[in-house]
């Protein structure tokens, strides 16, 4: 995703697959308040409920029920709406999206920066 304001002519993004938009900043949105505080809510809560990687806390029904709750209710309130995006859809694929066991880095590195093992 790139905003289409180029100085000096547009370099041929657009046949790479490069998403170009008059304005990014409603997708920046859409990525920090459900992308970002997403992954930020599972890494904390899901460290407190006992689990040490991503596809643990996205399993367990409470967190998701959870981190699905915040983003219908607090994050996609605040969101305009975006041609050709399902904010529904999103936030299940979101939730959906952690690899499968043993391949996910434990859930609070990826929040917190520490080192990953």
């Amino acid at each position: 995703m790139l905003e289409d304001h180029f100085v000096a002519g547009r370099p041929a993004f657009d046949n790479l697959g490069v998403q170009l938009v008059e304005d990014v900043e409603p997708y920046e949105l859409m990525k920090l308040r459900l992308l970002n505080a997403g992954h930020q809510a599972l890494a904390y809560f899901g460290y407190l409920a006992g689990y040490r990687y991503a596809h643990e806390a996205s399993a367990d029904p409470l967190i998701v029920e959870f981190l699905l709750g915040y983003m219908t209710h607090e994050a996609i309130p605040t969101l305009a709406a975006l041609p050709g995006v399902d904010l529904d859809a999103y936030r299940r694929t979101l939730i959906e999206s952690h690899e499968p066991a043993g391949t996910v880095p434990p859930s609070w590195s990826a929040s917190w920066g520490w080192p990953r093992g």
